[in-house]
């Protein structure tokens, strides 16, 4: 019996990121789905309920501290593991990402290897705690 691939979303305006990102979740096995604004994510994450959303703060229209809060009040962060992937270092920003609820707070440049280790990881735990 096969299983659904799980389902990514990348959620990043640079699109060089973006693309390098997609291209290695692929390569590990993900269904991959992006998104370039806040906006655009909120779509692609009610429609698509993706598992792992991996979101930038800032973002053209909504940031991605916004976009966590409205997926959070629509019940699709529940069960998905989220990871802040942004510029942004300062401890203020680490601490309200985390706050927020968010998985991990990673700040680029980011390694793409330990990144996808965290995550899966994280789906592990996920999985482990809802048995």
């Amino acid at each position: 019996m096969s299983t659904a691939p799980t389902k990514i979303l990348v959620v990043e305006d640079d699109p060089d990121i973006s693309k390098a990102m997609a291209i290695y979740a692929k390569a590990k096995g993900y269904e991959v789905f992006v998104a370039g604004n806040g906006l655009h994510a909120v779509d692609v994450a009610t429609k698509e309920r993706p598992q792992v959303i991996l979101l930038d703060i800032s973002l053209p229209g909504m940031d991605g501290r916004d976009v966590f809060v409205s997926l959070q009040k629509a019940g699709i962060t529940q069960g998905a593991v989220v990871i802040f992937v942004t510029a942004r270092d300062g401890q203020s920003d680490r601490l309200l990402g985390l706050e927020l609820g968010a998985a991990e707070y990673e700040t680029k440049p980011v390694h793409f290897g330990l990144l996808f280790k965290k995550i899966a990881w994280l789906l592990e735990k996920k999985q482990a705690e809802s048995q």
